[in-house]
């Protein structure tokens, strides 16, 4: 199992707002004091997110300017454009711990 102290912390927090409900069904409001579970949740849609591009069609000519190559990419009205997601969110320069 990966990850067995982050589980125990969060399975910790469900406890700690199921206790505060007596008996009721779960309410918006305590999701909403689930710190620690939005963290949880987050963190799992950046490492495995639901969808890995995303396309996109470019409204009027645009210029793309590479730093690494020095560049230009141009872009005209209507052509299609594809970010990686997981690209970018498995990026060290981004995350200093990506995976």
């Amino acid at each position: 199992m990966e990850n067995q102290e982050c589980q125990d912390k969060l399975r910790e927090e469900i406890m700690e707002i199921s206790e505060t409900l007596d008996g009721n069904p779960i309410s918006y409001e305590a999701i909403a004091k689930m710190k620690y579970a939005d963290c949880v949740i987050s963190e799992s849609m950046r490492k495995w997110p639901a969808v890995g591009l995303l396309d996109r069609v470019c409204t009027k000519p645009t210029v793309l300017h590479d730093p690494i190559s020095g560049k230009d990419v141009y872009l005209k009205k209507n052509d299609n454009v594809q970010l990686s997601v997981i690209g970018i969110q498995r990026d060290p320069k981004y995350y200093s711990e990506p995976m």
